[in-house]
Parts: C-alpha cells; structure tokens; sequence
C-alpha cells in the first residue's frame, strides 16, 4: 500500500504572500487617496474656482446694473467660451438698452411737440409716456402718473365710456 505523508510545518511563501497582498491592499489604499486628494484640488483650482470667479463676475455687473460691464476672458476651454458668450449676451442687452433709450427720447420728443395732451399707454391702460399738457390736464406730476392709468383722474361716468372704447380699440387690433 503506498504510503501518504503529512507535513504540518508552515511555509515561509504562505505568510510572505499574505504580507504581500497586505501591503498591495495598503498601497493602493493610499495611492488612490492621493490621487482623490490631487483630483480634488486641481478641479478646485481649474473649474471650480474659476466658475466661482465667473458667478461673482456676474453678480456684480448684476447688482450695479451697468450694461457696459464684462466678465474676464482668459483662456482657451469651455468656461472660456461660456464668458465669451456671456460678454455676447452682455453686448446684446447693451445695445437693445441703447436702442430703447434713443426710442423713449424720440417718443418723448415727439410728444413734447405737441400742445395737446398725448399719451403712450400699456395694453392695460397704464401711462408709458406722456408730455407736460396731459400731466397739466390730469393735475399731476409726469413722474408720479407714469404707470397709472390716466381715466384714474376722471369723472367715473366718463372714465367708464373711455375704459370701454379703449378695451374695444385693443381687441380690434387699433
């Protein structure tokens, strides 16, 4: 019959391999840390702080309401790009604010022409613009009829008939 052996000895190569796959799991442990360390801090300082650096731009030019105001452009990525098209739209909103105002002073010179009472009104009937014979007529300073409606500072009979003709002005398309 054949002879079988046991040997219960331990070997060196078990308890080395143990520590060796110890010190891989710990390695890669601490390898993967650092790299979430330095991963963290460069979109800290690349994106992050840059995208911060944008919204406080932007809350600025906001807050002081300057349309003349942009945002700092530097660089060549996509948050470049996203303050270029800002300062775009910046651009628009200035020129749009240029256009309105030379539109209102013509309004308001057109009407300054006149003797007679001439009035810009809302679709709701609400004092837009107006000149200095209708603030005279309604007894009351342009600054503080601007926005009311000038049938406020009628007769009620009266101001009923105009109320009606005007609704009837504005769903014709007059």
């Amino acid at each position: 019959s054949p002879l079988i052996a046991r040997v219960m000895m331990s070997r060196d190569i078990t308890s080395h391999g143990a520590w060796t796959l110890t010190y891989l799991f710990i390695s890669l442990l601490l390898i993967t840390t650092v790299f979430g360390f330095v991963t963290l801090v460069v979109l800290e300082k690349m994106i992050i702080a840059r995208l911060l650096g944008l919204e406080s731009e932007l809350a600025s030019i906001s807050h002081s309401g300057r349309t003349d105001q942009r945002v700092t452009v530097d660089g060549s990525d996509e948050i470049t790009n996203v303050a270029r098209r800002i300062n775009d739209a910046l651009q628009a909103v200035e020129t749009s604010a240029d256009e309105l105002r030379v539109s209102r002073d013509t309004i308001q010179a057109l009407m300054n022409a006149s003797s007679d009472a001439a009035t810009l009104v809302d679709r709701n009937g609400r004092l837009l613009a107006m000149n200095e014979a209708t603030a005279q007529a309604l007894g009351a300073d342009m600054e503080a009829l601007l926005g009311r409606s000038p049938l406020d500072f009628l007769p009620e009979d009266v101001a009923n008939l105009r109320r009606s003709k005007f609704a009837e002005a504005i769903s014709s398309g007059h």
